[in-house]
């Protein structure tokens, strides 16, 4: 599968249609191209790298005054083979500590773990004020039409 039919699927997946404006990631060319760097940089899996690509969407968002759509950038990272697929507790240590337990889907390095990670907490980060974002967007959107 080439890697533009992998990023649309995986944008499609991530939930861009059910947002009026989030269609406008698969619209817009010039975006799903930066999508398109982001999935390559994934794939290489350098947090640098990766980082360059989400600043590079970023721009672009804020340009074309959609920044909101950044979130899908960080849901492109965080819902990947990088972030874990199960996380459990283990038994209470005598501490009083409880070590939790991450299971991947597959055997993962630390620099994949660690982007995982940070794709995680940007992604918790402006979840709710960016979903919030879009919704009100797209109410406005319906109202007008």
């Amino acid at each position: 599968m080439s890697i533009y039919k992998f990023t649309k699927r995986k944008l499609i997946s991530h939930g861009v249609l059910y947002f009026e404006t989030g269609k406008t990631i698969l619209d817009d060319k010039q975006l799903f191209l930066l999508f398109v760097k982001l999935e390559r940089a994934r794939r290489l899996a350098d947090l640098c790298i990766i980082q360059s690509k989400i600043e590079e969407i970023a721009a672009y968002t804020k340009k074309v005054d959609k920044f909101y759509l950044i979130l899908f950038a960080y849901m492109y990272i965080r819902f990947s083979d990088f972030t874990p697929h199960i996380e459990h507790a283990e038994v209470r240590l005598d501490n009083g500590d409880v070590p939790y337990i991450k299971d991947y889907r597959c055997p993962l390095s630390q620099p994949e773990i660690a982007i995982g990670e940070w794709a995680l907490s940007m992604y918790e980060k402006y979840e709710r004020h960016f979903f919030r974002a879009m919704n009100l967007r797209d109410q406005r959107v319906k109202s007008l039409g």
